[in-house]
């Protein structure tokens, strides 16, 4: 097949400026930020980062301190054009795909709609026109190819009967049949949530998350150290000797080859292609959230859609306090920190996923899943200061209190209603009480667009009129929430209307 549509100089990633290629976003300045779904940015910027560490890896923070953005930018356009011939989508030698897996003639061979969440397919129930299995132009195709090699569903759509290493068992289930496809290491087993630093543009972006060989020799599991791409290797199965390097170096594991894929028009063949240690083995994507629980081994903060994960930050960013309680930690925002802090007066903090569920080791998008994400951005000065961990742990701490004040006031209206005597009567469990879930999720829904308030308001201080407004706000939102979720219908009701509706400060204390 002829070379065509190739990644470097053709336009296929959606940006804040328009559709862009690779070449773009090293060189141009103005593509501000990636715009596409949660996961296609996780895959994709895990694609930039993966290349931009090929093209320059500091060996410590003096050398990356030394080295400016437009040489940055230089160096990783160089790399880009060098090595043009290995970014074609189509060709003898395809971007990310395995040609020999057209020999096998799969019966599992489906539409590429199989592989993006929310898309049906078969005999699915289509419900919008959003889900309409749909022929895909090449841009389009190439940022599925990405998004499956980083973050593909596990489950029967894999056809893991075709095996490229002779001998290799690891696609067999125990009653020795052909498996279920394995989860990626960037998604987990529940859709777990990413978080990278984000700059004045995405080429910057991408530098405020290169990782300096010194972070890599910390971590055992990189016993090969930087590593090369999947791309520059000769990965001929699933357990040959590139794909060893694949599984125990950084850059193996930023562009996993999780699955082998092949496209062949609309359609696409894809089984397991090399198997990566995860959280059941201890062992994490630097840009996971996770905590060691002793008992139950590493645990991820996965995405929920009832749960924006700028809510999270106290675990975010738990290394700027030695002091601080919390056990969860991210390692790239840890390692990075300095580095993306350096010499800037803002640095954005992006997190997002997708939830899922799983049951016997099938991974599927359905009933409240959903993608997830958040973008907070921070004064560099403020943030490294010492008391913004601490402020930020009692900002976030009032907002779920007030929270907690709210479910506890319509619980006791309810508990209450027609009560003649209500210092009798007792509160009904929580979980009675369909309109306390509906109220939660209100409130929060309405405190999530308050987001950069927050932080704007917590930059000025915890005694500052900013902060005293933004609580104000939040007590606006609880009480208008409480009136909604709590009717009053007759003068008993008003009565206890009045009683259980709670009461906020506009302080902190």
């Amino acid at each position: 097949m002829k070379n065509n549509f190739n990644l470097v100089t053709d336009k296929w990633i959606d940006t804040d400026k328009g559709i862009a290629s690779l070449y773009d976003l090293f060189s141009d300045i103005s593509c501000k930020r990636l715009t596409d779904n949660p996961p296609i940015k996780i895959g994709v910027f895990n694609l930039l980062l993966c290349i931009a560490q090929r093209a320059y890896t500091p060996v410590d923070d003096e050398e990356f301190k030394s080295c400016s953005l437009s040489e940055f930018q230089r160096k990783v356009t160089e790399y880009l054009l060098d090595h043009k011939d290995l970014f074609y989508l189509y060709g003898d030698k395809p971007f990310l795909q395995f040609p020999v897996l057209n020999q096998y003639n799969s019966t599992k061979k489906t539409s590429l709609g199989a592989f993006i969440p929310f898309v049906a397919c078969g005999n699915t129930v289509c419900l919008t026109q959003y889900s309409v299995d749909k022929k895909l132009s090449d841009a389009q195709k190439a940022k599925v190819l990405v998004m499956v090699q980083a973050l593909s569903l596990a489950g029967k759509r894999i056809d893991n009967s075709i095996v490229l290493t002779p001998g290799y068992k690891g696609k067999l289930s125990d009653k020795n049949k052909a498996s279920s496809g394995c989860v990626s290491p960037f998604f987990g087993y529940f859709g777990a949530i990413n978080s990278f630093f984000v700059g004045s543009c995405v080429g910057d972006s991408v530098m405020r998350n290169l990782l300096t060989l010194e972070d890599i020799k910390k971590n055992a599991i990189l016993s090969f150290g930087l590593g090369k791409p999947c791309w520059e290797l000769d990965i001929t199965g699933e357990d040959c000797p590139d794909a060893e390097m694949m599984r125990y170096s950084y850059l193996g594991r930023l562009v996993p080859l999780v699955r082998f894929c092949y496209i062949d028009g609309d359609e696409i063949t894809c089984t397991d292609g090399i198997k990566h240690l995860t959280e059941k083995d201890g062992v994490v994507p630097f840009s996971m959230t996770y905590m060691e629980d002793p008992k139950n081994g590493i645990k991820v903060k996965n995405a929920d859609p009832q749960r924006k994960p700028w809510r999270d930050l106290t675990a975010l960013l738990s290394y700027l306090d030695s002091t601080s309680n919390s056990e969860w930690r991210c390692k790239l925002l840890a390692y990075c920190f300095d580095r993306a802090t350096f010499a800037k007066d803002t640095v954005g903090i992006w997190s997002g996923g997708l939830k899922v569920k799983t049951n016997s080791g099938e991974q599927k998008v359905s009933g409240s899943d959903d993608f997830v994400e958040s973008y907070t951005e921070f004064n560099v000065s403020i943030l490294r200061g010492n008391s913004f961990y601490k402020d930020l742990v009692l900002v976030l701490n009032v907002l779920e209190k007030k929270e907690f004040y709210l479910r506890r006031s319509i619980v006791a209206f309810y508990s209450n209603r027609g009560s003649k005597d209500d210092s009798k009567s007792k509160l009904l469990p929580e979980k009675n009480v369909p309109q306390v879930k509906a109220a939660k999720e209100d409130y929060w829904r309405q405190c999530d667009l308050l987001s950069e308030q927050c932080i704007k308001a917590m930059e000025s201080g915890l005694e500052s009129e900013e902060m005293k407004q933004f609580l104000l706000k939040i007590n606006q939102i609880a009480l208008k929430v409480y009136d909604t979720y709590c009717h009053a219908s007759s003068s008993a009701d008003f009565i206890n209307w009045v009683k259980n509706r709670p009461h906020f400060k506009s302080e902190i204390k």
